[in-house]
């Protein structure tokens, strides 16, 4: 048993040894543990980031959920350290998302840091 609580870190039943969630989990800080009680150590701290999430322990620690990828970006897997730029001719207009969409017609996919997610549309008279 450990003496000491693990705050905002992870360790096993049983365990001396705190330790960051590792690259691409959050931390889940919405249950409590009993020293006392096994049962309680059922659920893990460390979860995985989902599709379109991910988390860096070099950025910020990711608490209760991971950080959805930004319009422009997108991440196909779970237990992500990085979300993707979406290639050009696609584009993605939402926040945490799996996949880039194509561009539609009437417009053009050059940019992928922007708020519409790289979408632009074309001028009048043009196509």
């Amino acid at each position: 048993c450990s003496s000491s609580p693990c705050p905002l870190e992870a360790r096993e039943l049983g365990d001396n040894t705190c330790s960051l969630c590792s690259n691409g989990y959050y931390f889940n800080t919405t249950f409590f543990r009993n020293e006392s009680d096994a049962s309680s150590w059922a659920e893990v701290r460390c979860v995985k980031c989902s599709v379109g999430e991910y988390s860096r322990q070099d950025d910020a620690l990711a608490l209760n959920s991971c950080f959805k990828c930004i319009p422009g970006k997108y991440q196909p897997n779970t237990n992500s350290d990085k979300c993707l730029n979406c290639e050009l001719g696609t584009f993605q207009p939402e926040f945490g998302k799996g996949s880039c969409k194509a561009c539609p017609l009437g417009g053009f996919c050059a940019s992928t840091n922007s708020f519409n997610g790289g979408f632009s549309s074309c001028r009048p008279g043009t196509y």
